[in-house]
C-alpha cells in the first residue's frame, strides 16, 4: 500500500485550514467563510430565546419596583420638608409679632389641606392661609400647633405624620423648635 500525504499548501501559496473553511474553490485559490458556522439547523433554539426574554423581563421589572420605592420615598420626604417648612412660617409670624397675634399650623385631614393661621386657635382665627396636602396622609396626635406672638414659645405638642409605608413623629419643644 501507498501512503499518501495531505498538504496544507495547495498551489501557488494557497493553504486551506479548519478556521477557515473553503467556500468555494476557483482555479488555485479560495474564498474563506465569513461566518464558518452558519449552516442548516444552527442558531438559537426557541427556548434560548424565551429565557432571555424571560431575564430581560425579570430585570425591567425589578427596575420598575426600586425606582417605584424611591419615588415614593422622595414623595413621602418632600411632604415632610413642606410641614416642617409651614411650622416655621406659623413660628416667624408668631416671633414677628405680625397684627400683634399668634399664629400656628392646622392640619386638616379632611379637606387634605394644611392651613397657616393668624389667632388663638383655628376655629377663631381671622387670617387662615391654605397649602395643599399629599394624597394618603394621616396625622395623629396634636394637629393644631399655636405658636406665642412675640416668644414663639408652645405647649410642647407632637403629631405623627403616616403614608406611603412610612412615618415620621415632629417633636415641638416649648421654645417652638421642631425634631423629627
Amino acid at each position: 500500500m501507498k501512503s499518501h500525504k495531505t498538504s496544507i499548501l495547495k498551489g501557488r501559496g494557497g493553504f486551506t485550514s479548519h478556521l477557515f473553511p473553503v467556500s468555494k474553490r476557483q482555479g488555485e485559490g479560495f474564498t474563506p467563510h465569513l461566518f464558518p458556522f452558519s449552516g442548516k439547523g444552527e442558531g438559537f433554539t426557541i427556548l434560548e430565546v424565551s429565557i432571555v426574554i424571560g431575564l430581560f423581563a425579570m430585570l425591567i421589572a425589578l427596575g420598575l419596583l426600586l425606582s417605584m420605592d424611591v419615588w415614593r420615598g422622595s414623595s413621602f420626604q418632600s411632604e415632610q420638608d413642606v410641614v416642617t417648612s409651614l411650622l416655621y412660617k406659623a413660628r416667624s409670624r408668631a416671633i414677628s409679632n405680625v397684627n400683634e397675634s399668634s399664629h400656628g399650623l392646622f392640619i386638616n385631614t379632611g379637606e387634605e389641606k394644611y392651613f397657616v393661621f393668624e389667632g388663638g386657635d383655628y376655629d377663631s382665627a381671622t387670617d387662615k392661609q391654605d397649602f395643599p396636602m399629599g394624597n394618603g396622609l394621616t396625622f395623629t396626635g396634636d394637629t393644631e400647633i399655636v405658636f406665642t406672638a412675640r416668644t414663639g414659645t408652645t405647649t410642647g405638642p407632637s403629631f405623627t405624620m403616616n403614608g406611603q409605608g412610612k412615618s415620621r413623629t415632629f417633636n415641638i419643644n416649648e421654645e417652638g423648635g421642631v425634631t423629627w
